[in-house]
C-alpha cells in the first residue's frame, strides 16, 4: 500500500464541488416516535471497482489520501464518529466498504441487509461506472423502499479535465430515485465529510430508521442476554453429555471387572463341591467296607502257624 498523504496538488482548473442536494424523500404515515438518529448507523459503500470507495472512507476517518490504495477483496470494515452539522448530534458510523468486482456482486446483499444508509459511488471520469451506480440505486430502492437513506456520490471531482459524466446528469439520476447527491474528491478532500455527515443529517432530520436509540439499546441488551442464555444452555448440555459418557464408561469397566472374577470363582466353587461330595458319610462307609473285605481276603490266603 502506498504512503498516506494529507495533501494533494489538484489541477489549477479544479472547481469546488456542489453542495449536497436536498432531495425530498416521501415516506407517508411515519411514526414520529420511531424517528431520530440511532447511536449506531450501518452505512454500506457500493459501486464499481476503482471508483474510490476505500479512499473516501480513509480520507473521512484519517484525513489522508493513499494513491496506492489496494483493491478491496470481499469487504472491509471501519468505524468513525460523525457529528451532524448545526445540531451537535453524534453517532457512530459502521462503514462497510464492499468490493466492486463483478465476482463479488452476489455477496453485496449480505452487507447492505439491515443497513440504515448506502453511499453509491461512481467515477466522474468513467461513464461506465455510472451505469453500475444506477443499478445499485434501483436495486436498493426495490429492496428497502424509502426506509434506507441513499447517497449518490460522484467521486474524483478534482479530475475536471477528464470528466465524462456531467454534474447535472448525476444529480438528475439521484433525483429520479429520491437520493441525496454530491460530487467529492478523496484526493483533495473536497466534500468528503459531506458524504458521511449528509447521511447522518438525513437520519437525524426525520428519515425512518429501523429503531430509535432507546429501542435499539434495549434490543442490543436482549440479544446479549439471549446469547448468554444460549451459551449457558449449551454448556449445561455439554456437561450433561460428559456425565452420561463417564457413567457409561464406569458401567463398562464394572462389567469387565465382574467378568474377570466370575470364572475363577465358579471354578473354585465347583472344586469345593467335589471335595464335599467325596467326604460324604456314604462314601466313607463304602470305603471302610472295601478296606475290611480286602483285609480278610489277605488273611485267608496266609498259612497258619501250626500247620506244618
Amino acid at each position: 500500500m502506498g504512503s498516506c498523504t494529507s495533501r494533494y496538488a489538484a489541477p489549477a482548473d479544479v472547481q469546488p464541488a456542489p453542495a449536497l442536494a436536498t432531495v425530498p424523500v416521501h415516506a407517508p404515515g411515519l411514526d414520529s416516535g420511531r424517528l431520530g438518529l440511532p447511536p449506531h448507523v450501518k452505512l454500506v459503500l457500493l459501486g464499481d471497482s476503482g471508483v474510490g470507495k476505500s479512499c473516501l472512507a480513509l480520507r473521512f476517518k484519517h484525513g489522508c489520501f493513499d494513491p496506492g490504495c489496494r483493491t478491496t477483496v470481499g469487504a472491509a470494515f471501519t468505524a468513525a464518529t460523525v457529528t451532524v452539522p448545526g445540531s451537535g448530534a453524534t453517532c457512530k458510523l459502521e462503514i462497510w466498504d464492499t468490493a466492486g468486482q463483478e465476482r463479488y456482486m452476489s455477496l453485496a446483499p449480505l452487507y447492505y441487509r439491515g443497513a440504515h444508509a448506502a453511499a453509491i459511488v461512481y467515477d466522474i471520469t468513467e461513464r461506465r461506472t455510472l451505469a453500475k451506480a444506477q443499478y445499485w440505486l434501483e436495486e436498493l430502492r426495490r429492496y428497502a423502499g424509502h426506509s434506507m437513506v441513499l447517497m449518490l456520490v460522484g467521486n474524483k471531482s478534482d479530475l475536471v479535465s477528464q470528466r465524462q459524466v456531467g454534474e447535472e446528469e448525476g444529480r438528475q439520476l439521484a433525483d429520479s430515485i429520491g437520493a441525496l447527491f454530491v460530487e467529492s474528491s478523496a484526493a483533495s478532500g473536497s466534500n468528503v465529510a459531506e458524504v458521511f455527515e449528509g447521511v447522518a443529517g438525513r437520519l437525524a432530520g426525520g428519515m425512518p430508521v429501523s429503531v430509535n436509540a432507546e429501542q435499539e439499546e434495549q434490543e442490543e441488551e436482549q440479544e446479549k442476554e439471549q446469547r448468554k442464555q444460549e451459551k449457558e444452555q449449551q454448556e449445561k448440555e455439554q456437561q450433561k453429555q460428559k456425565q452420561e459418557q463417564e457413567e457409561q464408561e464406569k458401567e463398562q469397566q464394572e462389567e469387565k471387572a465382574a467378568d474377570s472374577t466370575a470364572l475363577p470363582a465358579a471354578a473354585a466353587a465347583a472344586a469345593a463341591g467335589f471335595d464335599v461330595l467325596c467326604a460324604s458319610p456314604s462314601r466313607r462307609r463304602a470305603a471302610a467296607a472295601a478296606a475290611t473285605f480286602l483285609a480278610g481276603t489277605e488273611k485267608r490266603r496266609r498259612p497258619g502257624r501250626g500247620g506244618l
